[in-house]
């Protein structure tokens, strides 16, 4: 009789454990098909935001201080600075779901996740919006102006 309670109980334990797995498996799964789908276009979001902040310092600069270039592949972003060999060097890696480069002389890498349902870029465990990404780019090719 108490080895059937005993029984009874694991088995319930047992069964908990696997409907646990398997959501936890079920949410690993969708949350990575988000960042499938939304990692490209959180990169083209970025590219954006870089590309239209690099021509509005220009714009208020007067010149063409940096250049931007982003013709030999749509996965890869690079900012120079005229009449110098500094350059920032963002790229998307799809496989990776990430952005990672070089920024000046430090390393950085964004990666995709899901974060209350959406796609966001982190660093590290930290959110990191496209808008805080750009400008922490374009303030370290700022200080090499």
């Amino acid at each position: 009789m108490e080895a059937d309670k005993w029984a009874s109980q694991k088995a319930e334990q047992v069964r908990r454990q696997r409907d646990g797995r398997d959501l936890q498996q079920k949410t690993r799964l969708h949350d990575s098909e988000l960042r499938a789908k939304y990692a490209q276009e959180l990169w083209n979001e970025l590219r954006g935001e870089l590309k239209s902040r690099v021509e509005l310092l220009n714009r208020e600069l007067g010149d063409e201080s940096l250049e931007w270039h982003d013709e030999v592949k749509q996965s890869e972003v690079k900012i120079g600075i005229k009449g110098s060999s500094s350059e920032v060097v963002l790229a998307f890696e799809p496989q990776f779901e990430r952005v990672s480069g070089m920024v000046l002389h430090s390393h950085v890498s964004y990666g995709a996740a899901v974060r209350d349902g959406k796609v966001v870029f982190t660093d590290g465990s930290t959110t990191a919006p496209i808008q805080v990404i750009a400008e922490k780019v374009l303030d370290a090719v700022i200080k090499a102006l």
